[in-house]
């Protein structure tokens, strides 16, 4: 194990048999949950494990792995494998930008991109700003999803034992000095379980036949013991694998869903659907109304993303090969423009494009985007299809003009890495 590896030094260990493998935290995005996994070790790893033999006496390491196994030079930093909410709301506290921050290890966009989702729809963040709830969270020594569950149950004790096993006493005097007159030991059931939700809207799970659909979009079954567990939805808190191994019971009207009426090509005829959403979750669809096609006036948007795709309009690849929006590194989705001599445009402000080092390509033909960039008060600065060569060019006497006009915006001198 990694306990292996600390500088903890052991009398008479003059033996070390390595496995070659450890267990590390990382993050699933299909399940949005850290996972304890097991994998092969690093060189340096291995290296580190051998010197345990060899501390006060001479001493021999043997591994238990092919050498012709290569192992890869270095271990990967923690940052870029583990769940981001806290180091991100750490910075926003501090009054920077995670997507400009300069990491010394900097993770994946599409991580802090997820961070910043989760903390803005448990209510920490808005914007690049911590809410009044934020602060709280900030001053509680927890994960932010278990402080945001000991303040939506108002410091109760169940919230207390849920977030830690130790020093509960030293907790509930923090959460009574943060939440002041709204503390309360006891709650009661309904309470404790909406505020688990509170801190966990993304790992709602609803019954499925024999399974669970996650909120995520992907599925899993419920561990044998908790299979029988009365109710359709739940709070997730512990998945494994595929596995549920630990629900919370919730009930469907405490959900925050949202409706979309959608248009499907349906053989000779057009669907119009109706469909309830919580996340990824189809709660309810009913079918509106039906018309034959030739009484129904095709989008012409529609028309145009389908002739650049090279698909009917009813086809299941459409959305794949053009789709309407494109989701930018910050978070924004942008709408996709197609036009009729077969470029795609899209209007996105230059603030919102950092961190896209090269422009986006899509559809069969691999077509760059076009991208009309512009300034914070909205106008056109430069158009181009060549990101990369914005960034290393133009983009630094685009940046010397607004930053003067502009200096509460970010300006960073490499904003495409």
């Amino acid at each position: 194990t990694n306990v292996a590896e600390t500088s903890l030094t052991v009398e008479g260990v003059t033996d070390v048999i390595d496995s070659g493998l450890q267990k590390v935290l990382r993050y699933d995005s299909e399940t949005a949950v850290d996972h304890l996994v097991t994998e092969q070790i690093a060189a340096d790893s291995a290296e580190q494990r051998a010197g345990r033999a060899g501390r006060t006496a001479p001493g021999r390491a043997t591994r238990l792995w092919d050498a012709r196994i290569l192992l890869r030079p270095h271990r990967e930093p923690e940052i870029r494998r583990v769940d981001l909410a806290s180091p991100v709301l750490d910075i926003i506290s501090w009054g920077g930008d995670p997507t400009t921050f300069e990491w010394f290890e900097r993770p994946q966009e599409d991580r802090i991109t997820s961070a910043m989702a989760l903390l803005e729809q448990i209510g920490a963040i808005e914007g690049r700003k911590l809410t009044p709830v934020g602060e709280q969270m900030r001053a509680l020594p927890l994960h932010p999803r278990l402080a945001r569950v000991l303040i939506a149950a108002n410091g109760a004790n169940d919230a207390i034992a849920l977030a830690t096993e130790s020093e509960q006493r030293e907790l509930a005097q923090i959460a009574k000095r943060v939440l002041g007159n709204t503390y309360a030991r006891h709650i009661d059931d309904v309470a404790f379980r909406k505020a688990i939700l509170t801190g966990y809207p993304d790992r709602v799970a609803m019954r499925r036949g024999s399974g669970v659909l996650l909120a995520t979009g992907t599925g899993a079954r419920l561990a044998r013991e908790i299979e029988h567990t009365p109710g359709d939805f739940f709070v997730a808190l512990e998945v494994r694998g595929d596995i549920v191994h630990r629900v919370v019971p919730i009930e469907r009207e405490w959900l925050k869903t949202k409706r979309e009426v959608t248009e499907e090509i349906d053989g000779d005829s057009v669907r119009t659907i109706a469909r309830t959403y919580y996340m990824s979750i189809i709660l309810h669809e009913q079918q509106v109304q039906r018309l034959p096609l030739a009484k129904k006036r095709v989008d012409p948007e529609m028309q145009r993303r389908a002739e650049f795709a090279g698909v009917p309009i009813d086809s299941p690849r459409l959305n794949q090969l053009a789709p309407a929006t494109l989701k930018l590194p910050r978070g924004r989705k942008i709408r996709l423009e197609y036009r009729d001599d077969g470029t795609v445009i899209a209007s996105a402000k230059l603030q919102d494009l950092f961190g896209l080092a090269e422009t986006p390509r899509i559809g069969p033909r691999q077509t760059p985007i076009t991208f009309s960039i512009l300034a914070p008060n909205g106008r056109p600065v430069q158009i181009t299809k060549d990101l990369q060569s914005f960034w290393k060019t133009t983009y630094k006497e685009v940046r010397k003009e607004l930053r003067g006009r502009y200096p509460k915006h970010a300006w960073p001198e490499d904003p495409g890495s």
